[in-house]
C-alpha cells in the first residue's frame, strides 16, 4: 500500500508569488465590499438596467 507524506505539500504550494496573489485578492475583495456598501443605489440601478436590456429581443 502506498503512503502519502503531505508535510512538504504546503511549502510547494505556498510560494511567495502565490501568497502575494492571495493577499492581493483579499485586499481587492475588501475594497469591493466597501464600494458595494457606499454605492449600493448606483449598483442597484445598474442591475435593473442590465436586467431590462438582457430581456429585450433583437429583431
Amino acid at each position: 500500500m502506498h503512503t502519502f507524506d503531505y508535510k512538504e505539500t504546503p511549502k510547494q504550494l505556498l510560494t511567495p508569488d502565490i501568497v502575494n496573489m492571495l493577499s492581493s485578492l483579499h485586499e481587492f475583495r475588501g475594497k469591493q465590499e466597501l464600494y458595494i456598501e457606499a454605492e449600493s443605489d448606483v449598483l442597484t440601478a445598474l442591475l435593473d438596467i442590465a436586467k431590462i436590456q438582457s430581456t429585450w429581443e433583437l429583431y
